[in-house]
């Protein structure tokens, strides 16, 4: 490529990445040949053309969303400057004639592309036309042009002892053309490899000088909390020291308050324990004060008239029975005034109201032969027993002492000596 120009801008399309790779490894082994730029499909190759108008074009025929055939018509319309060379796996004559049909200069078959890759691009750069040589002897449109000369016709004018040798050499290009593709291959690898490398050293390097730069700075904060340490422990023992002289000078003092203490607990608690005894006594003094009057009330009540006579004949209180009809007016029974507002029958209970001094007092709930004290005066303890239940009314009693607590006071006091007369 001696006549061409010192950089040739080339656009790769195929839909297939790692192929793509591999084209472009091949053609970057000529320092000459640039690839600007790769596309997937056909729509994107038509854009890509139109926007950068490379040198030259390798487009693949079975390309998705546009095929190849097309991708180059529009092609040759958006950027007629730019050659395009196929790249492709199809080898039927048909689809070769249709390619070269649109003005194309160049195709090569993907089986072919290690040894006539290379040779077809330099060949469609000077404006001649290339065909693989799996597809000689195909009668293509425009394949005898005189004025563009052919792969064809130059194989065809060699003489017969260099055909003998056409095959031995081409097999030898074939084996160059493939070392040169591993040998870019593994060169590109081993700069990216490089370049990934040297990536990151330095970013082990930048860390490194972060972690040094923290190793100091808790270097410094761990040196400050140790002083700090340091300054504390020393004032502590201080401390300690300075309390336990005073502890020392205090402790007798402490020994001898300690002991009066324990003689003023041990004091109290004798006295506790007294106070406690004294305490279980009165209870059951009380108990046995409370059982006794429990009995006594237990026993002065009557459920029946014939009870009721029986305790008037005691003599000790007067009694007085009442039959109340359910009703807000009061009814005067002995000493009080009562009122029977609620009757219960069937749980054997009613609500009083009592007047007492004109004072009323109401009693809920009062159940069969449950007494109910009243104090009508300090002396006068009024008990009020109701010993039957109906639907409309309630019948029982009210007992009041015969004698006061001063009658009796002036029939137990001593008779006054008589006065002497002169």
């Amino acid at each position: 490529m001696e006549n061409l120009l010192s950089s040739i801008r080339i656009l790769v399309v195929d839909d297939y990445e790692g192929w793509r790779r591999q084209i472009c490894l091949l053609l970057q082994a000529r320092p000459e040949l640039q690839v600007i730029c790769e596309a997937s499909d056909g729509l994107e190759a038509v854009q890509r053309a139109e926007e950068l108008k490379p040198d030259l074009i390798v487009l693949d025929i079975g390309l998705p969303t546009l095929n190849g055939i097309e991708a180059a018509r529009r092609i040759r319309k958006l950027a007629p400057e730019s050659k395009i060379l196929f790249l492709s796996q199809e080898s039927s004559a048909g689809v070769v004639q249709e390619g070269l049909r649109l003005g194309v200069l160049g195709y090569v078959v993907k089986a072919r592309a290690g040894a006539e890759l290379l040779a077809a691009v330099e060949a469609v750069l000077r404006g001649r036309r290339f065909v693989s040589s799996n597809l000689l002897g195909q009668n293509f449109i425009h394949a005898t042009d005189a004025q563009v000369p052919t792969r064809l016709h130059h194989e065809e004018a060699l003489p017969p002892r260099w055909q003998a040798t056409l095959w031995p050499m081409r097999l030898t290009i074939f084996i160059l053309a493939a070392t040169g593709m591993v040998l870019g291959v593994c060169s590109y690898q081993q700069r990216s490899v490089s370049r990934q490398i040297a990536a990151h050293e330095a970013d082990l390097t930048a860390t490194i000088a972060q972690l040094h730069s923290r190793l100091q700075d808790a270097t410094a904060k761990i040196n400050a909390i140790a002083a700090v340490q340091a300054a504390q422990a020393t004032a502590a023992a201080n401390k300690a020291q300075s309390d336990a002289r005073a502890a020392v000078a205090e402790s007798s003092a402490e020994a001898t308050h300690l002991r009066q203490l324990q003689a003023a607990v041990s004091d109290q608690q004798r006295k506790l324990e007294a106070t406690q005894a004294e305490v279980a006594r009165t209870r059951s003094d009380l108990e046995g004060n409370l059982n006794s009057t429990r009995n006594e009330l237990n026993g002065s009540i009557a459920r029946t008239h014939e009870e009721l006579l029986v305790l008037e004949k005691r003599g000790e209180r007067d009694y007085f029975e009442f039959d109340a009809a359910k009703s807000k007016h009061f009814q005067r029974t002995g000493p009080l005034n009562l009122s029977v507002r609620r009757t219960d029958a069937k749980h054997g209970n009613v609500d009083l109201v009592l007047l007492v001094n004109d004072r009323e007092i109401g009693k809920k709930g009062v159940n069969l032969y449950e007494p109910v004290w009243i104090y009508e005066t300090k002396d006068a303890q009024v008990q009020v027993v109701v010993n039957m239940v109906d639907k409309k009314w309630a019948h029982g009693y009210v007992s009041a002492p015969k004698y006061s607590r001063a009658d009796l006071g002036a029939v137990s006091a001593p008779a006054a000596p008589p006065t002497p007369t002169r």
